[in-house]
């Protein structure tokens, strides 16, 4: 069981993955790069406690800032177990300051620059940057 939720955890159980890894990922990270003065954001970047125990790694993410963004496909995001842990992980770092922000993989797919000018605004509203 705890290998089940570790292969979920870190994207490698092949077996519930809807989207390869990177399928929903690179063209959000593409559109990303279209907005100007958004820094690229660090990929897979690990969140740690105060202890230095591992809670969550977003898909990308902005440390300077806080800001932590989530691409969930509905195969491996989709069920009850995962949505809970998920919730947990992002309350978690939410209570200590940081944004979060998650898309689903359909939306990405669909309106990829939308969802980087949502992330490129809340970005400068928690780095205190203008446009």
């Amino acid at each position: 069981m705890l290998d089940m939720i570790r292969k979920r955890m870190d994207g490698t159980d092949e077996s519930i993955r809807r989207y390869p890894k990177g399928e929903i990922e690179e063209p959000l990270r593409r559109a990303l790069g279209r907005i100007e003065g958004l820094p690229t954001g660090i990929r897979d970047y690990e969140i740690r406690d105060d202890r230095n125990i591992l809670v969550t790694v977003p898909d990308f993410t902005w440390p300077d800032a806080k800001l932590a963004v989530y691409c969930d496909g509905f195969a491996v995001h989709g069920n009850r177990s995962t949505l809970e842990l998920d919730a947990q992980k992002r309350n978690y770092i939410q209570g200590r300051g940081w944004a979060v922000l998650t898309y689903w993989g359909r939306v990405i797919l669909k309106k990829p620059d939308a969802c980087a000018r949502q992330i490129g605004e809340v970005y400068r509203q928690k780095s205190g940057r203008t446009q």
